[in-house]
């Protein structure tokens, strides 16, 4: 169940980011971009590796036998960042919510209940 939810919530927006990114070192080497559009990019980039990060590495703990959560205020805050970073992406694309913008939603979304279950494991364990 955990991969179904990493396939569809994580991949999709991952694979956006990478090309993203692609574009955005194309754009370098051609100089196409300005150094205040870099500097956007660099932090939208950055937010979104962290953030990103903080999903898949909640994605390997739950796959583990024994998963070990550590860092939870980390993980924590990036799933908050995630899911607010998320809106912020549907709301650029326009103000009415329309099904395509829940795409941006989805690995916020998906690493919460990644975690939930994954710290719902880990305490059941704890407690044998």
């Amino acid at each position: 169940m955990m991969t179904l939810g990493a396939l569809v919530g994580l991949v999709p927006i991952t694979l956006l980011f990478l090309w993203g990114i692609w574009l955005v070192f194309f754009g370098l080497y051609r100089a196409l971009l300005t150094s205040e559009m870099i500097m956007m990019a660099l932090l939208v980039v950055v937010v979104s590796t962290f953030c990103l990060g903080c999903g898949w590495y909640v994605y390997a703990q739950a796959m583990r036998e024994r998963p070990q959560l550590r860092r939870h205020p980390v993980l924590l805050l990036g799933l908050v960042i995630g899911v607010l970073w998320g809106i912020g992406w549907a709301f650029i694309w326009g103000p009415e919510l329309r099904w395509s913008h829940l795409a941006f939603l989805l690995p916020g979304v998906s690493t919460g209940v990644m975690y939930r279950v994954t710290w719902k494991r880990e305490r059941q364990l704890l407690a044998r």
